[in-house]
């Protein structure tokens, strides 16, 4: 894992643990990404499975969220998810696959309104990207 990467899993790590009330609950999962890239091999990568839920702050999986407003069916909040999504193109066997420019996970920061019902939820969410990868 990259140092981003580590940096980012013990934040979330500190931030949940540090909270005083809320469900928390951890585990890992796996990613597999068959590659939409031409000669770009397939890869499977960890992943760490957060989950906190607190008044006013939130981690759900790959992103964090400070809780601006909430009743019982709405909620709005500003949020940063990591976006593990990445292309190296020395792990290329193409030849001209191999001119592009690596792309790096990175950090996106932004704000989401959800909708919450008895048959789920609705999540509507606007972000950029904040690591400028």
């Amino acid at each position: 894992m990259t140092i981003k990467k580590n940096l980012l899993i013990i934040t979330a790590l500190f931030a949940t643990s540090s909270a005083m009330a809320g469900e928390f609950s951890l585990g890992a999962g796996a990613v597999f990404n068959e590659s939409p890239y031409k000669g770009y091999n397939e890869t499977t990568s960890a992943v760490p499975l957060i989950s906190y839920e607190g008044d006013r702050f939130y981690i759900r999986q790959t992103t964090g969220g400070w809780i601006l407003w909430k009743d019982e069916k709405n909620e709005l909040s500003f949020t940063a998810s990591w976006m593990p999504l990445h292309f190296d193109p020395e792990d290329n066997d193409d030849h001209q696959m191999k001119n592009l420019d690596e792309r790096k996970a990175s950090a996106f920061v932004g704000g989401a309104y959800y909708r919450h019902e008895r048959w789920g939820s609705l999540k509507i969410a606007a972000s950029g990207d904040a690591m400028d990868e």
